[in-house]
């Protein structure tokens, strides 16, 4: 089993581990009762690490996706983002995604191990697109932070108010020299966000968010309380 960047982050917590998808990921904290209870009620923390992560960049990325996609990234300004499934040409399912429109290219968001499958199959398919098709599954870590009070923490952690957002909007800041890009993304049922930074500054954000949340009660969520929440939201 290949270990998220943060194995040992989780190991001092007392996780317990599960295989999931290849990676040995935290099932739990020792509460699963506990770690669900504080999505419901306050704000959880989860490595979603080992989430597949494909970036497209290149002159003619937007116009490949655009026929390789269910949904039209064509209409997608800088900062916001959309739900998509990239088929078979018999209209099979390969994957569903987030698509995430950056400044100059697009982040793809995947299940864990499809990343593969799919960087694979855009390879293919570029021709003579001038797209360039990079996976960061193992570069980029992904923090979700989970609650109703998951907003609190965010300007917290960023010293500064957060206006309306929309499901899939997002920013970038810098963090302890690490750019970071913020997403507004409901996994659970409850108000959230996503948080993508390389892997040098992962162990500093996980920490600072841990510290900036103890006031608001935030506790690390394993995946099988996280599953919980997720199947419950549908």
């Amino acid at each position: 089993m290949k270990k998220l960047p943060l194995h040992e982050v989780h190991q001092s917590l007392g996780a317990s581990f599960e295989d999931s998808s290849g990676w040995g990921v935290p099932a739990d904290y020792g509460d699963k009762l506990s770690e669900y209870e504080s999505v419901r009620n306050n704000v959880g923390i989860i490595d979603l690490s080992s989430r597949g992560k494909v970036r497209l960049s290149g002159k003619h990325h937007l116009k490949f996706l655009q026929g390789m996609l269910s949904n039209d990234v064509m209409k997608l300004q800088e900062g916001k983002g959309m739900y998509a499934t990239i088929l078979t040409v018999k209209g099979r399912m390969i994957s569903d995604m987030k698509v995430y429109k950056q400044e100059d290219s697009i982040l793809l968001d995947l299940e864990p191990e499809v990343n593969q499958k799919v960087s694979e199959l855009l390879t293919k398919f570029r021709l003579s697109y001038k797209a360039n098709i990079d996976d960061l599954t193992e570069t980029i870590g992904l923090i979700s932070i989970q609650g109703p009070n998951s907003k609190k923490l965010i300007e917290k952690l960023l010293d500064e108010e957060i206006s309306e957002m929309q499901e899939y909007d997002s920013f970038k800041r810098d963090f302890q020299g690490s750019e970071i890009t913020v997403v507004f993304l409901n996994r659970t049922g409850e108000q959230g966000f996503d948080l993508y930074i390389d892997n040098g500054g992962l162990q500093s954000l996980w920490a600072e968010l841990i510290n900036k949340g103890e006031e608001l009660n935030i506790k690390p969520v394993g995946y099988h309380a996280f599953n919980t929440l997720r199947i419950e939201a549908g």
